[in-house]
């Protein structure tokens, strides 16, 4: 099967008359002839990413980091987000609640006691169903009451075509007991038909 080189990065994408220039019309046509030219495929990318340390104050629920997903930015069936949230705990006592919400709705929640300097990891995603309804996954890992690893699915009723709210939650007795290290959103467009 032949192969597809891409041009180089210095090459013009689109030309003067607002068409692929011959290096990326060539590269386009080759890829099509090794692909299949019937198959249609989705690709998916980051919209945000975070590494603002972001930790909780005193007792009482506090927002970590938050990402605000634009209206309809999961419009077709099958569309979906992942969300990778990860942190600490602190070295202490203090019992520790963290919280992982999509559109004020909490798809994710643990609880911990007694942490011995340990890390916490979410990844959740978000299947679109339709405008109106979600099925999400959610996969934790790190240390909580009852296991270290563990999944759960659940379903939603977002409204899609408004924005929504992303957010992890900490709540702790002293500041800090819960420090959300990065968040990370990519989406996933359904595979064409």
């Amino acid at each position: 099967m032949p192969r597809a080189f891409v041009p180089h990065s210095s090459e013009v994408v689109i030309d003067e008359d607002n068409n692929f220039s011959w290096p990326w019309s060539k590269f386009f046509e080759q890829l099509k002839v090794r692909i299949g030219a019937e198959k249609q495929y989705a690709l998916g990318g980051k919209l945000f990413s975070s590494v603002t340390t972001t930790g909780n104050v005193d007792a009482g629920e506090d927002d970590l980091i938050s990402y605000s997903l634009e209206k309809n930015t999961l419009q077709n069936e099958g569309d979906f987000l992942e969300i990778i949230a990860f942190g600490t705990y602190a070295n202490n006592a203090n019992n520790k609640t963290l919280k992982l919400y999509f559109d004020g709705s909490v798809i994710y929640t643990t609880a911990i006691k007694n942490p011995v300097n340990t890390s916490w990891q979410i990844i959740a995603r978000v299947l679109r169903v339709t405008s109106t309804t979600q099925k999400v996954t959610v996969t934790f890992s790190g240390e909580a009451l009852g296991s270290a690893v563990n999944a759960q699915y659940t379903a939603t009723t977002a409204n899609l075509a408004v924005a929504n709210i992303i957010k992890c939650t900490g709540t702790g007795v002293a500041t800090n007991d819960i420090v959300q290290q990065g968040l990370i959103i990519s989406i996933f467009p359904a595979q064409g038909e």
